[in-house]
């Protein structure tokens, strides 16, 4: 019989199976080597979502120049709401008032595998660097769940390049941070997130008087505090600014997910579509400047998703080719699973024979 003690530290020396755990344990110097060399095996093995990547990042600064993301603002409660100017202050992550206004506005999304270092400001018209852009167990583990480095900042480019910027107002006023009437502010919430979020969420005065100052320009139709008879107009106004906006960027963003992945988790309605718009980026020849000129108004969105609905089945050459297209991405997203496993192998291996 083994001694318990020899047992034990058996088990605690053995070498885990988790790729992720293994990368984690390395240096930092090692880490860029691991993912130097799986960009380098990538690239040889000419994918195609390799070139779409290469293609749409070609001139496109490298991830450490791009802007840091600005840190979100609230609208001012001395300028839109003097005669009650309640002070903001942001809560904690792990407040619980926090949790349960996550829940609320954002726990309805669906959870996406890929954690991205990168996201597009549709009101600054800008690409922006997240706070793990450039972590290497962040771009580590995105490959390991079959992301290419390069998938996030690219999907945040084309996002950009699909964007007219038409909406651009209204998504700078409804990118100012969520609070509430005791002047909490929720980290990681916008107003864009609360309006979209469909949820009966309560408004204040400064927040709702902030988005209607900024738009419409006037000061004197609803003045703080908004009595009764007045929030219902002034909320419908809002939602009439809010629903175009909305359209244009949830739409943006839908397609820009599918540009790189077979089947990305959509947000705001739109799973349904996937395959069709894959059938709009191989009709595009995977070109955002082809596409942008065919995107909807807001008046004609609905119209545009049934018409584009019904190709699917009207047009079944251009459905198989979109097929084709989903296909090879999915099975690329394996090679990357694999490759990134190979990678750590190798570097293991030779880091072993030193």
């Amino acid at each position: 019989m083994i001694p318990l003690l020899p047992c034990l530290l058996l088990l605690v020396q053995q070498p885990t199976d988790d790729p992720q755990a293994r990368f984690a344990a390395l240096g930092e110097a090692e880490q860029r080597e691991v993912l130097e060399y799986l960009a380098m095996d990538l690239d040889q093995r000419g994918l195609f979502v390799r070139s779409l990547i290469g293609f749409v990042l070609a001139t496109e600064p490298p991830p450490a120049q791009v802007p840091e993301a600005a840190p979100t603002v609230w609208f001012d409660p001395q300028t839109h709401a003097p005669a009650q100017p309640i002070p903001r202050r942001w809560l904690e992550p792990t407040d619980s008032a926090t949790k349960a206004a996550t829940r609320e506005i954002l726990g309805k999304l669906p959870a996406r595998k890929l954690e991205s270092g990168f996201r597009y400001e549709p009101g600054e018209r800008r690409v922006v660097r997240l706070p793990r852009a450039l972590s290497p167990a962040r771009i580590f583990a995105n490959a390991c769940r079959g992301y290419s480095p390069g998938h996030d900042q690219a999907e945040a480019v084309i996002e950009r390049l699909l964007d007219d910027g038409r909406q651009q107002a209204a998504l700078a006023a409804f990118a100012h941070a969520y609070t509430d009437r005791l002047g909490k502010a929720y980290p990681g919430i916008t107003l864009y997130d609360a309006w979209a979020s469909g949820a009966d969420l309560e408004m204040p005065d400064v927040d709702t008087l902030g988005l209607y100052h900024t738009l419409k320009g006037s000061t004197s139709v609803y003045i703080a505090p908004i009595p009764g008879p007045k929030q219902e107009p002034l909320y419908k106004e809002l939602g009439e600014l809010f629903q175009p906006a909305h359209r244009h960027r949830g739409l943006r963003r839908a397609l820009a997910a599918c540009f790189l992945e077979p089947q990305p988790e959509l947000r705001d309605g739109y799973g349904g579509l996937t395959g069709n718009f894959h059938m709009l980026w191989e009709e595009a020849s995977s070109t955002p400047a082809t596409l942008l000129p065919r995107l909807p108004e807001s008046a004609a969105w609905r119209a545009w998703l049934d018409a584009l609905a019904a190709r699917g089945t009207a047009e079944p050459d251009l459905w198989k080719a979109a097929e084709l297209r989903q296909n090879t991405l999915a099975r690329e997203m394996e090679s990357v699973r694999s490759a990134a496993r190979e990678a750590l192998r190798l570097f293991s291996d030779a880091s072993q024979g030193r």
